[in-house]
């Protein structure tokens, strides 16, 4: 078992070059690595012949939720970052993570996604429906207060699902057993507890998916269903019901923001492909929250992968 001070857990989505990519910078770095391998990839044994220095996990049969989870229990450090193959962290990265967790009272800290030039459009859209907040020139509306930039760490209210680290005791916690860890429930718990989330500038990566998964219209439905009905699960019919009346009015919502992120993320010139795809993609998450709050989130979890 690791027993470092900090460990990054990697879920692969990728494998290949874009696992290699993220290994081979954060091994410049210096940091203690648990990589959670998923499906169609080489195995363990074969990965670690390239990387003996980093541990890795076979958890082709496990969601990424799940994957997240078994990934945080292997690390056993004081801190545990959460990657996807997908990024690749800036120089900075591991220094800013140690750096924030200084402070006692800070609990997890998140960094700026930023767009990689030569990403698909549809790759482009889907950076800025679930990242698009979190980019280096976004970051500033974050700012309690109202700040428009900042460029030393502050304190938010949500942090990314990706490129996120928590305090491993406070992550214990808030965490149930038997439960996948899922950002936004994870998040929230942190923030009724009393805990600290804070983002910093210097946590920066660069997303640039290997290829165009992740990024069908069915799975943003799949994910919008997934956080409708875990959100719904212990409300009562009356919220549900709300709920489901509100998400009716998200794709415009949703939308508009995807399209605001665009703006500032994404040279002006594919703005009108990526924008349609944008507008495709939170209909799409839009509609699968509102059944969510109906029908519940199905078997969601286990698709996402």
């Amino acid at each position: 078992m690791l027993s470092s001070a900090g460990t990054v857990v990697v879920v692969a989505l990728y494998g290949g070059r874009s696992l290699e990519a993220c290994l081979e910078r954060l091994g410049t770095q210096g940091a203690a690595c648990v990589v959670m391998l998923g499906s169609n990839m080489d195995d363990a044994g074969a990965w670690q012949g390239r990387f003996s220095s980093v541990r890795f996990i076979d958890a082709a049969d496990l969601s990424v939720p799940w994957r997240r989870r078994r990934g945080v229990e292997a690390a056993r450090s004081e801190w545990v970052a959460l990657l996807e193959d997908s990024s690749v962290p800036k120089p900075r990265w591991l220094g800013a993570v140690a750096e924030a967790f200084r402070e006692p009272t800070v609990v997890a800290v998140g960094g700026p996604v930023t767009i990689g030039a030569d990403v698909s459009h549809r790759q482009a859209a889907l950076a800025c429906c679930e990242y698009g907040r979190f980019h280096p020139a976004a970051i500033g509306r974050l700012v309690r207060g109202g700040a428009d930039e900042r460029s030393t760490a502050f304190d938010v209210d949500g942090l990314p699902g990706n490129n996120v680290a928590y305090r491993t005791a406070a992550l214990r916690g808030v965490c149930a057993e038997n439960e996948p860890l899922l950002e936004t429930q994870t998040n929230a718990a942190l923030l009724a507890a009393g805990g600290r989330l804070r983002m910093h500038p210097d946590m920066a990566v660069e997303y640039r998916p290997a290829d165009d998964r992740g990024t069908l219209l069915a799975e943003r439905f799949r994910h919008g269903r997934l956080y409708g009905g875990t959100r719904a699960r212990s409300a009562s019919l009356g919220a549900r019901m709300g709920w489901f009346l509100k998400a009716l009015l998200l794709p415009l919502v949703l939308s508009g923001r995807g399209l605001r992120a665009m703006r500032a993320a994404v040279p002006s010139g594919p703005w009108w492909a990526v924008g349609a795809w944008i507008c495709c993609m939170e209909t799409a998450w839009a509609l699968g929250e509102a059944v969510g709050y109906v029908a519940g989130p199905g078997r969601t979890l286990e698709a996402w992968r």
